[in-house]
């Protein structure tokens, strides 16, 4: 008996340890990217650093977000970023700076996790690629 409560103890240990992590986005690679804001969109591939497109990616792939929205993106103060690896698409995202976000073609809208600072990070890096232009 008390090792049948054992087991069920711990599986129910493991059950909520499983809850309580945050969902995050799938992982992309990329060798450059598109960037875009409102109705502006850059190629950010041979006029930026490998730097800035490796920590653009590392950024993207640590987005943790709290749940789904049914409220719009405000597709004017939207950052649109297009992921290409191996000249192929690896991954989408729209945010705009409430937090709110899409990835990919999906209909589903995210609200990105209160601590992040992705939308910042994007809004820089567009800024520096615009530059370019």
């Amino acid at each position: 008996m008390k090792k049948y409560l054992l087991v069920w103890l711990t599986m129910c240990l493991l059950f909520l340890a499983g809850c309580t992590e945050k969902p995050q986005v799938k992982q992309v690679k990329a060798d450059y990217f598109d960037i875009g804001l409102g109705q502006e969109l850059f190629e950010a591939r041979e006029n930026v650093h490998q730097k800035t497109i490796q920590s653009l990616v590392d950024a993207y792939n640590q987005i943790e977000y709290t749940g789904q929205t049914d409220e719009p993106l405000d597709n004017d103060q939207s950052i649109f970023i297009n992921f290409i690896h191996n000249d192929q698409f690896s991954g989408h995202i729209q945010i705009d700076k409430t937090g709110k976000f899409t990835l990919g073609v999906a209909d589903e809208t995210y609200e990105i996790d209160r601590e992040s600072d992705f939308y910042d990070k994007a809004l820089v890096v567009y800024q520096e690629v615009k530059k370019q232009y």
